[in-house]
């Protein structure tokens, strides 16, 4: 409200003017104040619609006239283009149950200015948010409850005109744009917690260009909380018949960037499945995309689960179906810039004939997947070691000798299942020394040399006639970097022994890691599997 003085003031000063011009002074209307809803309100309110929008200025002494506004076959009019969502929202049965304002200190600032409509001149003051609040409360018969957010703190009195009467928009403080956006995820955040289901409408084109940042940043924000855009509007300006834009499509990339963030960085497919479910009729009865949300949904549950063989499987699925896209109308650009994003960020694990232990581990590092990591390494190694480090046949399996207690030897196949079962449940308890002695060397041990260690050498043998006695055995191997062999070894089972720590929930028990009582912790992880790498790209094979 103006006080008596600077009221009279103001009519003072215009019947001066008018002396001059020779006409009759206007008398000037102030726009209704109407208060927020209040914080204690708030915290029980229930909105089923919302509506969020970034207020613009009014031009100081400016003449405002009505436009009128299309959409759907619906018209509706207003003096500002801020009037003309809320207004179809009401026509449309939406009516918003509290509008959310983002306001600068100039459109919180009264001003003096004049709306026309076709039969009348009215002469107002008033401040740009309180104009916009009288005119919805008008059009929704009081119904719509406000709540403004602040874009700046400075008080709205001291704004700079321009000479041309119109306000001048300043750059906003940093901090108070940042507490601004954690305002209205809060007050939405609470809205939805009293009602869970809430329709959320955006007004995209109010408030200055550089503000618009504003806005990005709260549907980011709220998207992490599946709290997602109903409809999106925009408008292009003021006039008659001036068409309303629908642009809710252009706001689901921000879903999509999101999604496809989830899901490269921490292998989560819901998001991306939900997008894909979300497009149009024509493109999800397709039976690709259809096919790539089934694929998505394989290697999120894969890794997720630390399932390695299901993993590697649903890769060589998903390329079998990017290969399809080749021969594939376009029909959701999205789809195809995630498509891209899903070879570079698989990339060779995509394809089979070069994927391996190192580029699957190294890849699941790379994006700190640590339990990824363990569980590979503890499903793929033995195969790794088997297939590079001993002699061997698909059929025939491991070539050895066998040693009774009675010092006869007989050359002998153990099968491959047996082999791997026996060395991944070998325990590291001997030196690197003693492993070096055992390994290093591409001819057979004798059995002197064999009783110096006992690492593998001593396992159970089970004969024909089925009775159990222990044997020395003895494998012919095929390496020449024994002793880069042997400490590779010694690390594969510290990893082994982090994992059963991990998996098996052990919290109140240490590992052994150069012959040190370590507790499992987050970075002892990393640098363990960082030095598996290390010395698995050393053994190059």
């Amino acid at each position: 409200m103006i006080k008596g003085n600077n009221m009279m003031n103001a009519r003072n000063s215009q019947e001066l003017e008018s002396k001059k011009e020779g006409t009759v002074p206007m008398p000037r209307e102030t726009v209704a104040v109407i208060p927020d809803i209040s914080d204690s309100v708030l915290h029980r309110f229930k909105a089923n619609n919302i509506l969020l929008l970034n207020m613009s200025i009014l031009r100081s002494d400016g003449n405002i006239t009505e436009s009128s506004y299309c959409y759907n076959g619906i018209t509706v009019k207003g003096f500002g283009q801020l009037e003309a969502v809320p207004k179809l929202l009401i026509k449309e049965g939406k009516t918003p149950d509290i509008i959310i304002i983002l306001a600068s200190a100039a459109t919180r600032k009264e001003v003096d200015f004049s709306i026309q409509s076709e039969d009348s001149t009215i002469a107002k003051r008033g401040s740009a948010v309180d104009f916009f609040k009288e005119q919805i409360a008008e059009a929704s018969g009081n119904s719509v409850s406000f709540k403004v957010v602040e874009l700046d703190k400075r008080n709205a009195s001291h704004v700079e005109h321009l000479k041309n009467g119109e306000n001048r928009e300043q750059e906003l403080n940093k901090k108070d744009v940042v507490s601004a956006v954690g305002n209205v995820v809060d007050i939405i955040r609470l809205l939805k917690r009293n009602n869970e289901k809430i329709n959320l409408y955006l007004d995209i084109h109010g408030g200055p260009r550089e503000d618009q940042v504003v806005i990005e940043a709260i549907i980011n924000l709220l998207a992490m909380e599946d709290i997602c855009i109903t409809d999106a509007f925009s408008i292009s300006g003021g006039g008659q018949n001036v068409p309303i834009m629908n642009v809710t499509e252009l706001f689901k990339i921000f879903n999509f960037v999101s999604a496809m963030n989830e899901f490269t960085n921490f292998g989560l497919g819901k998001s991306i499945k939900e997008y894909v479910s979300g497009l149009s009729r024509e493109a999800y009865e397709d039976e690709f995309y259809k096919e790539i949300s089934n694929g998505i949904g394989r290697i999120s549950d894969a890794l997720l689960l630390c399932r390695v063989n299901e993993f590697e499987s649903a890769l060589d699925s998903m390329q079998k179906i990017i290969e399809k896209r080749d021969h594939k109308i376009v029909i959701n650009d999205y789809l195809d810039i995630f498509i891209k994003n899903i070879k570079n960020n698989y990339g060779i694990l995509l394809q089979k004939n070069k994927r391996n232990l190192q580029n699957e581990v190294l890849w699941a590092y790379k994006k700190g997947f640590y339990q990824q990591c363990l569980a590979i390494i503890e499903a793929k190694t033995p195969e790794y070691v088997f297939t590079n480090f001993f002699e061997y046949s698909e059929t025939d399996g491991v070539k050895c000798e066998i040693w009774n207690k009675q010092n006869n030897c007989r050359e002998k196949q153990i099968s491959k299942r047996y082999f791997l079962n026996r060395i991944s449940r070998g325990r590291c308890k001997d030196s690197v020394e003693s492993q070096y002695e055992y390994l290093s060397k591409t001819l057979l041990y004798s059995k002197r040399k064999i009783n110096k260690c006992k690492k593998y050498e001593v396992i159970d043998y089970k004969l024909e006639n089925n009775r159990k006695e222990k044997y020395d055995i003895i494998f012919y191997c095929k390496f020449t970097q024994g002793e880069d062999f042997a400490v590779f070894l010694k690390e594969w089972k510290v990893i082994k022994e982090i994992r059963n720590n991990v998996m098996h929930l052990r919290e109140d028990e240490k590992v052994s890691i150069n012959q040190e009582k370590v507790w499992v912790t987050l970075t002892v992880v990393h640098d363990q599997i960082k030095e598996y790498l290390r010395l698995l790209n050393k053994l190059k094979i």
